[in-house]
């Protein structure tokens, strides 16, 4: 989104439509053609113009997304589609989630952060507590 500025025109008009059934479906045909056609000046002739206020006001408008081309190659096996089994193939496996085995555990024991992970923050390690 991006903003735009300029001028609000605002018109205030009044369209007499007559007494008769013949100027009032002349007065409403030239309604409906201006809001068809979004041609006002016919209407804006026939309407008796009260007041007409200017102000500059400023306001969003969206910026037309350009598209992108998509590589249209067929990919085979167990590869995917979009390039991250190969971006990920390097990578060991850390663990499984649903067993609460992590790397470098033995026998499926959680680490309880002891003196595991070197790059933790002090602050972020648990401290330990002595009975009084």
């Amino acid at each position: 989104m991006a903003n735009q500025s300029g001028i609000a025109i605002i018109i205030k008009a009044f369209l007499p439509t007559g007494k008769t059934l013949d100027e009032q479906l002349t007065a409403l045909t030239l309604v409906k053609e201006a809001h068809s056609s979004s041609d006002y000046t016919a209407l804006l002739k026939a309407a008796e113009i009260e007041d007409v206020k200017t102000e500059q006001k400023t306001r969003r408008v969206e910026i037309p997304v350009t598209t992108v081309q998509t590589n249209t190659e067929t990919t085979t096996g167990d590869d995917d589609a979009s390039g991250l089994k190969a971006a990920f193939d390097g990578v060991p496996p850390v663990g499984d989630i649903d067993s609460g085995e992590a790397a470098g555990a033995e026998g499926g024991e959680q680490n309880e952060g002891e003196d595991g992970g070197a790059e933790v923050p002090a602050f972020l390690k648990p401290k330990r507590r002595t009975a009084a």
